[in-house]
């Protein structure tokens, strides 16, 4: 309700997918433009897959957060808040895009369509991130290397 007509100011083509397990009711309902509300999904990869970037506007709790953590994994461009990123050291532009107020996620939208190139890159800089910082195989040869120093 606050950022999506904006965007569809813009480009009004662009459409909204949102998905998740016990999808409110109220949402469920909602009627916005060019916004889908899928509810649960079978598969979280594939949807994940269907759309490049993935806005997650957390502004309270953490249960979504490994979803960023998949989202970065399978090379999508992350917009989401200060608080969605704790505890994942990703970079403002290299690896997520950060946003906690209403035109700051209108600047990250309007980057991501002006973008395209930069796009593909954070996406792959994002698999990366997640190979270094967060691939079990890479943590336990760190946590290895730290017991033979």
């Amino acid at each position: 309700e606050e950022v999506w007509p904006a965007v569809m100011l813009q480009y009004p083509t662009a459409k909204f997918h949102i998905a998740g397990r016990h999808a409110p009711q109220w949402l469920l309902r909602k009627q916005l433009p060019n916004v889908v509300v899928e509810g649960e999904v079978a598969s979280a990869i594939e949807f994940i897959e269907k759309h490049p970037i993935m806005v997650v506007p957390l502004f309270s709790g953490s249960g979504i957060r490994v979803k960023i953590l998949e989202g970065l994994a399978l090379n999508r461009v992350i917009i989401t808040t200060q608080l969605g990123m704790e505890g994942i050291e990703a970079g403002h532009r290299k690896e997520i895009l950060i946003a906690d107020t209403k035109a700051d996620f209108l600047e990250e939208i309007n980057y991501c369509f002006a973008n395209a190139r930069a796009i593909e890159e954070i996406g792959t800089a994002a698999r990366q991130f997640i190979e270094q910082h967060f691939d079990n195989q890479q943590l336990g040869r760190q946590l290895r290397e730290f017991y033979e120093d």
